[in-house]
């Protein structure tokens, strides 16, 4: 989630108020779908559609045609991974060439590893 505010005294005032939330509640896992208006006009849309054999059209279609679900939350706030219900969306060919950074023990789980070709220097690089 991303919280903005047109103010310093109402970023305070959320922030007060983000305090007080008690974050020990369980977690819900059923309850009401949210909706996200989605503009679709990235630098990359062509790519993704190129790599998964669908089309720009087709990327679109097949992105807004089904329901996503947030895997885990990334490491900028409001920032999470997504997973469909499908697998239309995976990489067709070779696989995406891995963003240059520092090497790491982890890897991209199939389901949600990035489908872009484009190595993308890391922060502060």
């Amino acid at each position: 989630m991303l919280v903005t505010a047109d103010s310093p005294v109402a970023a305070r005032r959320i922030a007060a108020r983000l305090l007080r939330l008690d974050l020990t509640a369980p977690v819900q896992r059923d309850g009401e779908l949210v909706l996200i208006d989605t503009v679709y006009d990235g630098e990359d849309l062509a790519e993704v559609g190129q790599l998964t054999g669908l089309g720009p059209d087709g990327v679109i279609a097949a992105h807004t045609g089904q329901i996503w679900t947030v895997a885990f939350a990334g490491f900028a706030p409001g920032f999470g991974y997504m997973v469909g219900r499908t697998r239309t969306l995976r990489c067709r060919g070779a696989a995406p060439r891995a963003p240059r950074s520092p090497p790491v023990r982890w890897r991209w789980p199939e389901t949600i590893r990035p489908c872009t070709r484009a190595a993308r220097p890391a922060a502060g690089s």
